[in-house]
């Protein structure tokens, strides 16, 4: 089935700095573009649940070489193109997605940045694509289950010219696994948050054993992209370190893994963050020493897991809830001890069972 969306958008003003991305069959993504009453309406049917991240496709959309000058001259000196998928003018029309779709990004405003970078999620519902997790409310009400084995795969990206984070692969797999005993990491923290309902680990499947032998250390694969940091826009690396490591492993990544963590040394171009997550998605990137703090994991890994930001309705207060990771996370590498809110965890269900019992009174 599919709806049509009348060429109209209300007077209500949602954040220009959303960010919408269309996955080709090929596992690319490239960022939707548009005019601007056609990028209004498309974050207000965001924001009414008529378009579900990951799970809608918009029929007429149109693969295009980027036209922003600036991105053609990166293109030049990268050797590849920035493509764009065109919102039509006409009437939209969703559809749901068999395989690719509309992915909805957030960004983590980097703690040095007044603006808040991106916007905030609205309320989508979330999808049941590849067996990742069910959706935050299912068709029928009932609350979904976030919880069993989720793998993990952690890319330490090395550009073209040698630029990489300088915490080698052993050091990023303790940060986030514990593997050489820091007691401070993601793995222990989702497993204290869900009550032991949800581990991470960094095993692979057993149909992907292969990937181990390309590992340089566990859970963490290392990848050199063709391009440079310093002139290439976020899309094309993260299109380009996509490409690489899923040719280095002879898989589909989003078909192996639960959650990919890419890791880049810097942000040189289209700057004002330090991690960024696809909502209702797999993947998440993190710039500079960002992926070392417990809560900025827990923040983008909520995002995949469909969690929007806590706070008010306010744009500049949009994180302002902080007694949620999906508020203002904890941006320390040695503090973690901090989880969703009560609404968050009820919704994706991280909490113990309330055992029913009876108080008897004597007179």
């Amino acid at each position: 089935n599919s709806s049509k969306i009348i060429g109209e958008y209300s007077s209500k003003i949602y954040s220009e700095k959303e960010d919408f991305a269309c996955e080709l069959s090929n596992g690319e993504f490239v960022p939707v573009t548009g005019s601007p009453s056609r990028m209004d309406l498309l974050r207000q049917l965001l924001n009414n649940g008529q378009l579900i991240s990951y799970e809608t496709t918009i029929e007429g959309m149109t693969l295009t070489n980027s036209a922003n000058s600036d991105y053609q001259l990166m293109s030049k000196s990268s050797g590849i193109s920035e493509k764009e998928a065109m919102l039509p003018e006409s009437d939209l029309v969703l559809k749901p997605s068999s395989f690719h779709g509309l992915a909805f990004r957030d960004n983590r405003a980097d703690d040095n940045v007044s603006a808040i970078v991106d916007n905030e999620l609205g309320n989508n519902l979330a999808t049941n694509r590849r067996g990742r997790y069910r959706s935050n409310t299912n068709r029928n009400g009932n609350l979904a289950k976030f919880e069993g084995v989720k793998r993990v795969l952690v890319v330490r990206v090395i550009d073209s010219e040698g630029r990489a984070h300088a915490d080698s692969a052993e050091v990023i797999s303790d940060k986030i696994f514990g593997t050489a005993g820091d007691q401070e990491n993601m793995i222990q923290q989702f497993r204290d948050c869900s009550f032991g309902k949800l581990t991470l680990t960094h095993e692979p499947a057993t149909s992907a054993n292969s990937v181990l032998s390309h590992l340089s250390a566990p859970g963490v694969i290392e990848a050199t992209i063709p391009v440079s940091l310093m002139n290439t826009t976020r899309a094309v690396i993260r299109n380009q370190v996509t490409q690489v490591v899923e040719n280095k492993l002879g898989l589909r990544l989003a078909e192996n893994f639960d959650h990919v963590m890419y890791i880049l040394q810097k942000c040189y171009v289209q700057c004002g963050w330090g991690a960024y997550a696809y909502v209702n998605s797999w993947n998440s990137v993190y710039q500079g020493n960002y992926y070392r703090f417990p809560g900025v994991q827990l923040h983008e890994i909520g995002h995949n897991m469909n969690l929007g930001h806590s706070g008010g309705l306010d744009e500049t207060k949009k994180y302002g809830d902080h007694t949620c990771l999906m508020g203002n996370p904890l941006y320390s590498d040695t503090k973690s001890r901090m989880c969703y809110n009560p609404a968050k965890k009820l919704s994706i269900r991280f909490g113990r069972k309330l055992v029913r019992s009876e108080i008897h009174h004597e007179l």
